[in-house]
């Protein structure tokens, strides 16, 4: 908020002056605000504006930092580092113990590899701060950096809980071309992609305040107004007639509503699981 505070007035009076601040606060406001029209919001649509951010940001706390006298840039050098320490230690803590996010088992390695990256980091960058070595504080920045880089680089196969792509490539695998594959109550995004077919989706279509709720039914909704979809939206009642039919028919579902799932079926095999995501089918694989 200082940097939006401090360039603003600057940027009006001055423009020509502080061309590159214009810029930078053009690309902020402009990404922000086009993004919070539509209804539907979502973090990754505001990704764009965190470089201009960040460059904005540095460039405030550079001429702060000229601006200080030589005592007073080794306390905020420490104390940058201490705040640091500490937010490495909450990373650590809270994030391998899960005590606010849930994540993948098989990720909690790489977490707690990258949380002990960062507190060597620190530890070390708090030896060279007492030798007012600003090249070498840079160089362990870089050097933590790239190791946090490449820690997150091998773990992040088990940090998108929200993939389907094993049990779609299982699928292709299994399936012949007439075979449909249907999402029960949930779409997967990736699913058609990896199948490189349209998927089959189940809901209740009819239900009150559909077109009220921000969510995939509400767009597969509107979607029908501008594209024929609508044989692949189909009601549970439909469902079942094909599933406990002849046709071989692959089904995609939440662990959570296998229990409901059970109570219909008459029967069904079990194919696999991927993250909260399971597989089966009305047949047997061939």
């Amino acid at each position: 908020m200082g940097s939006f505070k401090t360039y603003l007035p600057l940027v009006w009076k001055f423009p020509q002056e502080y061309s590159t601040h214009l810029f930078l606060l053009v690309w902020i406001i402009t990404v922000f605000f086009f993004f919070s029209i539509p209804q539907s919001k979502i973090i990754t649509y505001i990704l764009p504006l965190f470089p201009s951010v960040a460059l904005l940001t540095s460039c405030y706390l550079s001429s702060c930092f000229d601006l200080c006298s030589q005592s007073k840039r080794m306390t905020y050098l420490i104390g940058y580092s201490l705040l640091s320490m500490i937010t490495a230690c909450l990373f650590f803590l809270i994030f391998t113990h899960h005590l606010f996010l849930e994540v993948s088992t098989d990720f909690l390695l790489y977490l707690k590899i990258m949380g002990i990256i960062l507190l060597l980091g620190l530890f070390t960058s708090l030896v060279f701060i007492k030798q007012r070595s600003l090249i070498s504080l840079v160089i362990i920045c870089l050097i933590t950096n790239i190791l946090l880089l490449i820690s997150l680089t091998y773990g992040a196969k088990y940090l998108n809980v929200n993939s389907v792509k094993q049990l779609a490539l299982k699928v292709k695998l299994l399936k012949n071309i007439h075979d449909p594959v249907v999402s029960y109550y949930h779409y997967y995004q990736d699913l058609p992609l990896y199948l490189n077919e349209t998927v089959t989706i189940v809901a209740d279509w009819k239900a009150e305040g559909i077109l009220n709720q921000d969510n995939w039914r509400r767009e597969f909704i509107y979607g029908q107004y501008f594209q024929s979809i609508k044989p692949i939206l189909i009601d549970e009642d439909f469902f079942w007639k094909q599933f406990n039919g002849d046709k071989h028919i692959f089904v995609l579902l939440d662990q959570r509503s296998l229990n409901d799932f059970d109570s219909h079926a008459k029967a069904y095999f079990y194919l696999g699981k991927e993250n909260d995501v399971v597989l089966v089918s009305n047949q047997p694989p061939s």
